[in-house]
């Protein structure tokens, strides 16, 4: 039943584009009165499109979630071009200086648009944003085509992290076997604590020198001795997990361990998981800490501890923006400038932040679960043991 519905309404809905492009090409000759018509209809179409999605993404749930994803996948790709198709209603019907475009865009430039937006809305750190990479022709220019495109980067930001965590695991699951919950997930939490140390460090011990009206330069030194202190630590920390591992392994040969001989002896590299995670997590770790060090250095002593802690919180706040206002909208809750190693520590913070953030929010899903679980357990045990 679900499936015929999602069918028909397929095909209306690519009956309707046909005909939504042929509105806007005669656009002149339809009266102001009724070009509201076209736009009813379209977002009439978008919400009965997500209503199927919905439904389908229910009804396939308990069989899997990436069951239900894909289920859910075709009505929601369809929404999202309508959504474009809106947009592209607004420039022919309202008015052309909704958008900022050079000529009259064709089907392709709004393809491309519709695409940008896609990965922008994928893109949770906003690298593109703050690299200044101009990957579309078209630009949004009022309140209603911003508002538009939030609705779109939530659908579309949903639908595309999802896929992407969902790819991540069975990759994950294919090479290195399942051990998220013992060894990934630790090195996550060391490696989040350890970098959140090092960065609260810096941009204290800058606070520390402005207050005591000294320069950033003065701070030099001692961020040289933190630095090589921070990486000791963090190499001690990559030691005590590699020695987990090998703990782990060694344990392993006489059961089914996620690192071992038993099912999981198939993996190619579950052997060598522990040399791997060491080699990108030292670069990792120690990058996190000299780029911000250095670059705040220079930051501060241009523009001084305030408009820098502005400047902070305005890249903390793009990371817990998952719609993405502040870039839609245009949004700054800074004013400072260029310095001395900008963007990369910009993004290094974002994944900092987007680390911890998403510890908090598993570790806020696992303290929810956690009832239920105590319930199936205690009804898993035998009523004699009880």
């Amino acid at each position: 039943m679900m499936a015929t519905r999602l069918t028909g309404l397929a095909i209306i809905s690519g009956v309707w584009f046909v005909v939504a492009n042929w509105l806007c090409a005669i656009h002149t000759h339809i009266p102001p009165i009724f070009s509201i018509i076209p736009f009813a209809v379209t977002a009439a179409l978008v919400i009965m499109n997500l209503r199927v999605a919905w439904f389908r993404f229910q009804d396939h749930h308990s069989r899997s979630k990436t069951a239900a994803l894909f289920a859910a996948l075709p009505a929601t790709l369809i929404a999202l071009s309508l959504l474009v198709l809106m947009l592209l209603q607004t420039y022919w019907h309202l008015d052309p200086n909704h958008f900022d475009t050079s000529d009259s865009p064709g089907l392709g430039d709004w393809a491309i648009f519709g695409l940008a937006h896609l990965l922008r809305a994928a893109d949770v750190l906003d690298v593109l944003d703050k690299m200044g990479l101009n990957i579309q022709p078209i630009h949004h220019h009022s309140i209603f085509t911003s508002i538009v495109l939030v609705i779109f980067h939530l659908i579309a930001g949903l639908v595309v992290l999802e896929l992407l965590w969902r790819a991540f695991l069975n990759l994950k699951e294919s090479f290195v076997g399942s051990i998220e919950g013992n060894i990934l997930w630790s090195t996550v939490k060391l490696m989040a604590t350890v970098m959140a140390v090092g960065a609260a460090g810096g941009v204290v011990g800058l606070t520390l020198v402005q207050l005591g009206g000294g320069s950033a330069a003065e701070l030099a030194p001692w961020s040289a001795i933190g630095v090589i202190a921070l990486v000791g630590l963090d190499l001690m920390v990559v030691v005590m997990l590699g020695n987990r591992i090998a703990e782990r392994n060694r344990l392993s040969s006489e059961s089914d361990d996620a690192l071992g001989s038993g099912k999981l002896r198939e993996k190619p590299l579950a052997k060598v998981a522990k040399v791997i995670g060491v080699i990108v997590c030292i670069p990792l770790i120690i990058a996190s800490i000299v780029i911000p060090i250095i670059s705040l250095q220079d930051g501060v002593a241009r523009y001084g501890v305030g408009p820098m802690l502005w400047w902070l919180l305005d890249n903390i706040m793009r990371v817990i923006d998952f719609t993405d206002v502040m870039v839609i909208f245009r949004l700054k809750a800074h004013n400072v400038g260029d310095f001395f190693g900008e963007v990369p520590c910009a993004i290094v913070i974002r994944m900092l932040t987007a680390i911890m953030f998403g510890v908090l929010v598993r570790w806020c899903f696992r303290k929810r679960d956690e009832p239920n679980r105590s319930v199936e357990h205690s009804a898993s045990v035998p009523l004699h043991q009880s």
